[in-house]
């Protein structure tokens, strides 16, 4: 398996009303805690099931982001804790949260904007998983 560093494009494959109908949907669930909007209120939408689908993976990215986030941050508050050194460790925990929630914020503000235009692009490097078909 090749990881694709840009997503692949769908939006042939669904029909232009469908992409037109549900687009607020969609949005919402680029955010990943309301990946399941789409199926809820379009049950019948191939777009809706391909956006909840990513709004589930970037759910997992998220998890994991904030995972890695706590580790970073236990480590580095220890290590803070070094005299005289120890606020060079505070910094890098500061700049590599600060850099976790920006990538975060990136990803679902690009799906979102995909979205919003009725495109179905996969999330970089981890959109070709099908978690719902």
């Amino acid at each position: 398996m090749r990881l694709r560093a840009k997503g692949k494009e769908y939006t042939k494959t669904f029909h232009p009303d469908d992409r037109r109908s549900c687009k607020v949907e969609c949005v919402c669930a680029c955010t990943g805690l309301l990946f399941f909007l789409p199926l809820v209120s379009l049950p019948g939408s191939k777009f809706g099931r391909y956006w909840a689908n990513q709004g589930l993976i970037m759910l997992f990215c998220e998890i994991l982001m904030l995972i890695v986030g706590f580790l970073l941050s236990w480590i580095f508050g220890l290590l803070a804790l070094i005299p005289f050194i120890g606020i060079i460790f505070h910094i890098i925990k500061v700049v590599a949260l600060i850099a976790l929630g920006l990538v975060a914020l990136f990803v679902i503000v690009l799906q979102g904007s995909f979205a919003a235009r009725g495109r179905a692009i996969d999330l970089p490097f981890v959109g070709h998983f099908r978690f719902i078909k």
